[in-house]
């Protein structure tokens, strides 16, 4: 009698393969206990999980660095020296700061366990938007000083 293609009887009988080979140690492929995952030192053959989450200081850095510039640029941009310094707080420091909470959370998001927050996707947002009224603050300062020289 030939085989029969579509028997897959044959994956329900027991092997005489053991399920594992740790460390010279043999594991019963039945044994669903929580001793069969702990090797002969007392630890768990299972990699340990931590959570991460985004890293929202890079993010409340950059909201710092953007209201700073902004209100460095409406209080003492007359002078042009805290203009340029408005305008790089604003701008490239802020955007700068942004960009390492980017990559990071990037790195965060690739661990196994990431507990993802819509109020830091907002809070981002609104940093973003700061920013830009803050070089935008700067840069009508500094475009007053140019043309009144």
């Amino acid at each position: 009698m030939a085989p029969d293609d579509f028997d897959f009887g044959v994956y329900n009988r027991p092997s005489s393969s053991p399920a594992g080979d740790v460390n010279g140690t043999k594991y019963d492929q039945n044994d669903y206990s929580a001793a069969a995952f702990v090797d002969e030192s007392g630890f768990s053959s299972a990699a340990s999980f931590e959570s991460a989450g985004p890293p929202v200081r890079w993010v409340s850095i950059g909201i710092a660095a953007a209201v700073t510039g902004a209100v460095v640029a409406i209080v003492l941009g007359h002078a042009p020296p805290l203009a340029w310094l408005a305008w790089a707080l604003a701008g490239p420091i802020a955007i700068g700061l942004f960009s390492i909470f980017s990559l990071r959370d990037t790195k965060q998001r690739a661990m196994p366990l990431y507990g993802e927050r819509a109020a830091v996707t907002w809070t981002l947002r609104i940093g973003w938007v700061l920013a830009f009224v803050g070089v935008v603050l700067a840069a009508l300062r500094l475009a007053d000083w140019a043309g009144r020289l």
